[in-house]
């Protein structure tokens, strides 16, 4: 499904991936993961213009299809449908300021951490501090969200999975201590929290 002019779609059930325009050369890039009630295309209602990227189902899913000139008449009628959807474009765009950081600045492994953060916030199912992402993602769905190679991800993962910050199967990803893994991305060695005074305290048992 390829992103038109004049039309906004909102997801019903399902999952969707979106992808950006691809060349041939390099890796291919993820844009985004979409899931239930989530809005996309919304940069048509500001241009007009025809998108490059692509959306591909990676689920059974429906996708409600809104055309440009029925949100154009609620930006004119309802002020709080505006700033709304100042707030998801405004979202949308740190998110992508905060991965290009990424790519400037950290390890392939820092990034994985973040965008599975990233991932749990948006599409995890949380009890406690457990989260479950649900989506059905592939090492070649993170590498393209990160800009690296499968093979890079999958190493990644592989070091995470040791560390016992993710669990995975078939698709499927989990974090088992969503406070150890935010420790991850802030630089903060597992196994270590500041204690009095700022030194590093030990929470293994090894002393």
């Amino acid at each position: 499904m390829v992103l038109v002019r004049g039309r906004v779609k909102i997801k019903v059930p399902g999952a969707a991936r979106v992808d950006g325009a691809h060349t041939g050369d390099g890796p291919e890039t993820v844009l985004a993961f979409f899931g239930e009630g989530d809005v996309f295309g919304e940069l048509a209602l500001l241009d007009g213009t025809p998108r490059r990227d692509c959306a591909e189902a990676v689920e059974n899913a429906q996708v409600l299809v809104v055309p440009r000139s029925t949100l154009l008449g609620l930006l004119e009628e309802r002020p709080d449908f505006a700033l709304a959807l100042g707030r998801l474009i405004g979202q949308r765009r740190q998110r992508i300021e905060a991965r290009l950081a990424d790519l400037l600045f950290s390890s392939s492994r820092e990034r994985v951490v973040r965008i599975l953060l990233e991932l749990a916030e948006t599409h995890g199912d949380r009890t406690r501090d457990r989260v479950e992402i649900r989506l059905p993602l592939s090492h070649q769905d993170v590498a393209g969200l990160i800009g690296v190679s499968r093979e890079t991800a999958t190493i990644a993962l592989g070091e995470l999975h040791a560390a016992g910050l993710v669990e995975m199967s078939r698709l499927r990803i989990a974090i088992p201590d969503l406070s150890r893994l935010r420790r991850e991305a802030t630089g903060t060695p597992v196994g270590q929290l500041p204690g009095p005074g700022g030194d590093a305290i030990r929470t293994d048992s090894h002393g």
